[in-house]
């Protein structure tokens, strides 16, 4: 698919806009990030809270009317869904953090 990204930034969203966590935040990771630009080399730091394994959290996915022709389905959704749960979410996914469950996944009716 074209523009995956732009699509789901379009017609994809997450629902209460804050997610709120159902254990506490229970410390901090930095990491140093490089970069070669056109100016020269770059250096900054990455900070990511750490949560306990096992931590919950619910939400809402909303997939906006594409029209006769949709390009993000549930189905598709669910593929990323699960595509996240070998590969982790967010900055830290690279490093093996940040890999999730899927405990429950129930389409609703409009």
């Amino acid at each position: 698919m074209r523009n995956l990204r732009e699509k789901i930034n379009r017609y994809v969203y997450i629902e209460p806009r804050q997610i709120i966590l159902q254990t506490a935040i229970v410390g901090e990771l930095t990491r140093p990030l490089r970069a070669e630009t056109a100016q020269g080399p770059r250096i900054a730091l990455a900070t990511s809270d750490v949560i306990p394994a096992g931590t919950r959290i619910r939400f809402r996915v909303r997939v906006l009317d594409q029209g006769a022709k949709p390009e993000v389905t549930l189905d598709l959704l669910r593929e990323l869904f699960d595509l996240g749960q070998v590969r982790g979410l967010l900055q830290w996914r690279s490093g093996g953090w940040g890999v999730y469950h899927v405990v429950e996944w129930a389409p609703e009716a409009d």
